[in-house]
């Protein structure tokens, strides 16, 4: 098994005046949806997800009150959807589980 792990982020749209950069938070409870990778990205069957003991875990999981998520999956490539369905969803495709290390992804 390999960890497949990020953030998900909120686009805020705005400037921080301190840092003069966008302005980004942690995007709380916003389901993840891990798919097997295809052309077109997302169109994949569910992947299989487990917790680190092994244990099979919900798909879509959510991400927690700091906007991560981590599940582990099988070797292989896989497409990261937030958001799935939505108006604001957002796809990281060809993800290879055990090389690509985090995937961050911006609502």
């Amino acid at each position: 098994m390999q960890a497949l792990q990020g953030s998900v982020i909120q686009r805020n749209d705005v400037t921080d005046p301190s840092t003069n950069k966008d302005d980004l938070n942690a995007a709380i409870n916003v389901p993840v949806t891990i798919r097997n990778a295809s052309n077109p990205a997302g169109g994949g069957a569910l992947a299989s997800t487990y917790d680190i003991n092994g244990s099979p875990v919900s798909n879509p999981t959510t991400t927690d009150n700091n906007g991560n998520y981590l599940v582990y999956v099988a070797e292989g490539s896989y497409d990261v959807i937030a958001n799935e369905g939505l108006t604001n969803e957002t796809i990281e495709a060809g993800i290879i589980a055990g090389v690509d290390l985090s995937q961050d992804l911006t609502l």
